[in-house]
């Protein structure tokens, strides 16, 4: 609980509070004083007020020192009754371990040895599974490994049976696609080719077979064979096309040199100029460089 002021005074003389009381006590002790003559008049007040202050700061002292009382009394009675549970508690908790002992006890002696019985016949059922549970485990290893020699060896019959019918296909066909035949009918067509190659080499050297079709160079030689072959053809063209362009010039000139000497009474058929001359040179001359 909290204290309040008028536990202290009620604000009257003839109050319920500490302080009234009190003061009502002292008064009468003063008045008691004076009336002995034991103080006089002149010290009552100074009396009073020294016993006022006095008496208000040990009413305010016992309220306050009452309150702590009280709330320690109220904790010790709480910590008794707290105290008392526990009590309680652990006479509780004692029977229950005193029970709980004699459970394990009972179990020690009865339950227990009955369970380690149990569980070795369990142990060794177990054992028992297990040692039939990997014989049939080989067994079924052993047998999936039989199945599956059989189907390889299936597979692999198969297999040569494919090969041979594919074998005997191609036997028949005239361009064998896979196995022996077909390497045997490339190496045949690859010999073939090499001949062929040679006999167009061969050929080259002793048949001529590089055109000129009307300024386009046509040469059915390839390789090196046939680059000598361009390259001689070009060389010789070169030699005929020099030839005809200085037999023009020698032509010209010599023309040149008969007009100026004599322009007007000169006869150059009889030198071999004239127009035909002139007009076959140049029209050779055309036809070499490809001038139309």
């Amino acid at each position: 609980m909290s204290l309040s002021v008028r536990e202290l005074t009620t604000g009257e003389v003839e109050g319920s509070g500490i302080f009234d009381e009190l003061m009502r006590t002292v008064k009468s002790h003063i008045d008691e004083q004076l009336s002995t003559g034991n103080i006089t008049q002149q010290n009552y007040a100074t009396v009073y007020l020294g016993s006022l202050e006095r008496v208000l700061q040990v009413s305010s002292d016992y309220l306050l020192k009452l309150e702590q009382v009280n709330q320690q009394v109220l904790l010790q009675q709480e910590q008794v009754l707290q105290a008392k549970k526990q009590n309680e508690l652990l006479e509780l908790q004692k029977i229950q371990a005193t029970t709980n002992n004699a459970i394990a006890q009972y179990n020690l002696d009865n339950l227990l040895p009955e369970q380690l019985a149990l569980a070795v016949e369990q142990r060794e059922l177990v054992t028992q599974q297990k040692a039939q549970s990997v014989a049939q485990a080989n067994l079924i290893v052993e047998q999936k490994a039989q199945v599956t020699a059989q189907k390889n060896l299936t597979t692999k019959q198969e297999s040569l049976v494919d090969a041979q019918i594919l074998d005997a296909e191609d036997k028949v066909r005239s361009t064998p696609t896979t196995g022996l035949n077909l390497a045997n009918y490339d190496k045949t067509v690859a010999e073939k080719n090499l001949i062929a190659a040679r006999k167009q080499t061969e050929d080259a050297q002793t048949v001529g077979t590089l055109t000129d079709n009307n300024g386009i160079l046509t040469n059915t030689v390839g390789g090196v064979l046939g680059k000598q072959m361009e390259l001689l053809y070009t060389q010789k063209e070169g030699f005929l096309r020099d030839a005809e362009q200085k037999a023009a010039k020698i032509q010209s000139d010599a023309f040149s040199v008969a007009h100026s000497i004599e322009p007007a009474g000169h006869a150059p058929t009889s030198y071999g100029f004239g127009p035909v001359a002139s007009s076959s040179v140049m029209a050779k001359l055309n036809a070499g460089i490809n001038v139309t």
